[in-house]
């Protein structure tokens, strides 16, 4: 998505989206969210806050993937005006699921919204918090749901350049005014809690931002964990980073230290006097490390697990 609108002349809150996904321009960041690849012969929508010309680009890099075959000729450009329009309104306030694996379904774990059941979309980015504090836990999902079932969902994803954890959520609808609420489900265990809040459907309506995101606060103790747990590192065999999940019953201290196969302790991923009870994600970056096995252990007060992760570059 940076590549391909790089000609724009973006600005901060600046909005493309397709039927099935969105990214918003962050200062300094560049266009993050759940649309992370543009392709020729596909539709997109586009709010930008000054008007100008986006030149797409003819060469991609070959990392690109398209999602279409592309009916271009090789080195043709294609040429859109970006319209300039005010901000669509928000009537309320209140990454990402997986992809579209066809055009017209979004396979979201078991939730899955039918898609050409729907005429119109909005967008959601939300933070979900616990006693003020945001959750960066990537196995949390967020569902919006309208009386007859799931309209949107997305799970959260830390933005590395802010370190922001946000939930990007596409949400369908036909009718305006229509109330959705919301649930919160952690996929590693299936529960689900509900959540005292709302949102109200507008047609390319926006509820949220990544600099001011729509707050979902849940105080339910079925969210918190009732024992000390430690989860296999993801994803494992890994190149340079993985992801360290533990769940805390309680507040407490929590040290996490990786060992090589001979015993010395090659890294420190976390060293912190209280860690709030919940789901937490720890990244580990092994760039400096070489190929092999390694054992990364989890100190919580009196409980603790050790377990292997694999390194392969």
């Amino acid at each position: 998505t940076n590549d391909a609108l790089a000609s724009l002349d973006s600005n901060p809150g600046d909005l493309i989206k397709s039927q099935y996904a969105f990214a918003e321009y962050v200062d300094g960041t560049g266009w993050v969210g759940s649309l992370t690849d543009l392709s020729p012969g596909f539709g997109y929508l586009i709010y930008a806050a000054e008007g100008g010309t986006l030149t797409y680009p003819a060469a991609r890099p070959s990392t690109y993937v398209d999602l279409a075959p592309s009916p271009d000729p090789v080195g043709a450009e294609q040429t859109m005006a970006a319209e300039s329009r005010d901000e669509p309104t928000v009537t309320t306030a209140s990454q990402l699921g997986e992809e579209a694996t066809d055009s017209t379904r979004i396979a979201i774990l078991p939730w899955t919204v039918a898609v050409d059941d729907y005429a119109e979309t909005m967008t959601v980015v939300a933070e979900v918090q616990r006693n003020g504090l945001a959750i960066d836990d990537p196995n949390l999902e967020i569902g919006l749901f309208a009386a007859d079932g799931l309209r949107g969902a997305g799970r959260i994803v830390t933005i590395d350049e802010t370190n922001r954890a946000r939930a990007f959520i596409m949400v369908y609808g036909n009718e305006p005014d229509e109330t959705l609420t919301i649930s919160i489900r952690d996929i590693a265990t299936g529960k689900v809690v509900d959540v005292n809040q709302h949102v109200t459907f507008a047609a390319n309506g926006r509820a949220g931002t990544v600099g001011d995101a729509l707050i979902i606060e849940t105080e339910s103790e079925a969210a918190l964990p009732t024992e000390f747990a430690l989860e296999q590192n993801y994803p494992n065999p890994f190149r340079s980073e993985t992801q360290i999940r533990y769940a805390l019953p309680e507040p407490g201290p929590v040290q996490i230290e990786v060992f090589d196969v001979i015993g010395r302790r090659v890294a420190v991923v976390l060293d912190e006097p209280k860690v709030d009870a919940g789901w937490h994600t720890a990244r580990f970056d092994a760039t400096g490390l070489a190929s092999g096995t390694y054992w990364y252990r989890v100190n919580a007060g009196e409980s603790k697990d050790v377990r292997k992760m694999l390194l392969v570059k």
